[in-house]
């Protein structure tokens, strides 16, 4: 990789970050970058080369608030008390921010949700390893495709 072509990847891995407080929730995200980007996290490699997973791209408003309320009843409680609870001042700050998406995140104007197609309740270890591990690098090649479109 050339020297510019590495900076710039470097500079998108290092500005990467939790968004939860800074989230521009008036601008919209055109479904063709959801997409160009969802096209580049599908090349992440996988256990086994099983693609055993999904995107569920929301847009509904009230799907979107909907989901919110989700998101707030199963975790709202745990994040305040979480965030009470904790000594370390950064630590506080990552519970207190979490919190606060629960607030927000039903005016976020796309939910990108990766799903596995699969149950692993119950499962093995590594099969629920290999679930994961499947899952994660693409969503985390999907946020950092987002992150390089700004």
């Amino acid at each position: 990789m050339d020297p510019a072509a590495r900076a710039a990847f470097d500079q998108v891995l290092r500005t990467t970050r939790a968004v939860r407080r800074r989230l521009d929730l008036d601008r919209p995200v055109p479904r063709e970058v959801v997409l160009e980007c969802l096209r580049l996290a599908v090349q992440a490699p996988t256990a086994s080369n099983a693609q055993d997973w999904r995107w569920l791209v929301v847009t509904d408003p009230d799907k979107r608030a909907a989901l919110a309320e989700l998101y707030a009843a199963s975790g709202a409680d745990h994040l305040a008390a979480r965030a009470a609870s904790a000594t370390d001042p950064q630590t506080r700050r990552v519970y207190e921010s979490a919190l606060a998406l629960t607030g927000t995140l039903g005016r976020v104007p796309v939910h990108v949700i990766p799903c596995i197609e699969q149950r692993v309740d119950g499962a093995p270890t590594i099969v629920t390893a290999s679930a994961y591990g499947s899952i994660l690098p693409a969503a985390w090649s999907f946020l950092l495709a987002l992150r390089s479109r700004g």
